[in-house]
């Protein structure tokens, strides 16, 4: 897609998370989800096909001090598998070039990110190519969710 960073009209945003201080949040330690590496979401080894239930699990979706992700609600907070990232870039809009190029991608969770130094693109040029076949660079939505 060229152009203005446009998000299709049957898209879903997904809002961010709020979370309540006054709360007491029960740990569940881990949680039956996996998140594959084609990014497909799992409960218990189904696929989760709702696109709201996505956007919202994706919103929630956090990390802690060691790296591993952990799914914070309200009241509950437990850790879920995720086999490399939890979103995915699955489409790139770009205006400008040179130094003034602007790259907005949408995630699969219909996040509309800019790339920059708050939302870097990290490559890893030692992987072998067999090794992620269909991968793509990561791009990290949101500050403190990579």
């Amino acid at each position: 897609m060229k152009g203005e960073h446009a998000v299709s009209g049957d898209s879903l945003a997904c809002s961010g998370h709020q979370e309540s201080p006054e709360r007491k949040r029960h740990d569940l330690g881990y949680l039956p989800f996996l998140v594959r590496r084609d990014g497909v979401w799992l409960y218990r080894g189904t696929p989760i096909k709702r696109k709201a239930m996505l956007c919202m699990f994706g919103s929630m979706l956090t990390r802690d001090e060691k790296g591993a992700y952990l799914l914070r609600s309200p009241f509950e907070t437990g850790y879920i598998e995720v086999e490399d990232v939890p979103f995915l870039a699955v489409e790139l809009d770009w205006t400008g070039c040179g130094k003034m190029q602007r790259l907005c991608f949408r995630t699969n969770m219909d996040e509309v990110v800019v790339a920059g130094p708050e939302h870097p693109i990290r490559t890893d040029w030692n992987m072998p190519p067999e090794a992620c076949p269909e991968s793509c660079p990561p791009l990290y939505p949101a500050a403190g969710r990579r």
